[in-house]
């Protein structure tokens, strides 16, 4: 039987603690994502997990250049992804209708169960890679065009996803976003590549000719970009740039 009942106090202790740890670990994709999955899994009672990042012009029938990390998933699970072609998935037309929205809806919001048990996806792929009931959510960051999703699954025989992992995960995908959608963030994001590894460097206290050294160029060099960052966040000094920047601190999307 699915859960007919929200999340408790626990659960929502638990769902903040985590968004902590992940700004944490935020500098680095797929520790944080592979942090997610794991904590995610326990909490809601799934079995495998995965998240991704993809573009707002995303093609479905190449998932391949989609940034993406899997937990817990078997070797079929893995050439299916491999392979790039999402097409063949029963749930795939009502998510690509939803993509660029915010959401989080269970399997059976997306394909009934006559659909999903009758499908070729489901005898070559979901039963082979050993999951069944699902849950996928999916929040857009306009700032940088790109969507974080993450889905999770059960074994089949599992119950399905009730209104309580349906909250919970809808929550913290939630934070994750007003996070990524902070004006100082928004601000980050649109850095050049350059500007953010300095911010980067200064903010593991780097000094600059260790920061010269890590990123390959010069100290003058790092000198010009720190002054460039002065200038745009309108600071005389890195005490100042850092106290500014700590309104941003949030998981890093690789874009």
């Amino acid at each position: 039987m699915s859960d007919l009942h929200g999340p408790g106090l626990e659960d929502l202790r638990a769902a903040s603690r985590l968004i902590h740890e992940l700004c944490e670990l935020g500098r680095d994709p797929v520790q944080w994502n592979t942090h997610l999955l794991q904590s995610m899994e326990q909490m809601l009672h799934a079995q495998v997990g995965s998240a991704y990042v993809i573009r707002r012009d995303f093609d479905s029938s190449n998932f391949t250049d989609a940034f993406q990390l899997h937990h817990n998933a078997n070797d079929t699970w893995a050439r299916y992804v491999e392979a790039g072609d999402l097409r063949d998935q029963p749930h795939t037309p009502a998510m690509m209708a939803r993509l660029g929205t915010d959401f989080t809806v269970t399997r059976q919001e997306l394909v009934d169960d006559a659909a999903w048990y009758a499908s070729g996806f489901y005898k070559t792929v979901a039963v082979p890679a050993n999951f069944d009931q699902a849950i996928f959510s999916q929040v857009m960051i306009q700032s940088i065009g790109c969507i974080h999703g993450l889905g999770f699954a059960r074994a089949p025989g599992g119950p399905r996803f009730g209104q309580r992992e349906t909250t919970l995960l809808n929550f913290i995908h939630a934070e994750l976003a007003h996070l990524w959608r902070k004006p100082e963030a928004v601000e980050i994001d649109s850095l050049s590549k350059r500007l953010r590894e300095t911010i980067g460097c200064m903010q593991r206290g780097l000094g600059r000719k260790d920061m010269a050294d890590e990123m390959g160029i010069s100290p003058h060099t790092v000198q010009t970009y720190e002054r460039q960052l002065y200038d745009k966040f309108k600071v005389a000094s890195r005490g100042e740039l850092l106290a500014r920047l700590a309104k941003a601190i949030r998981p890093t999307l690789p874009v």
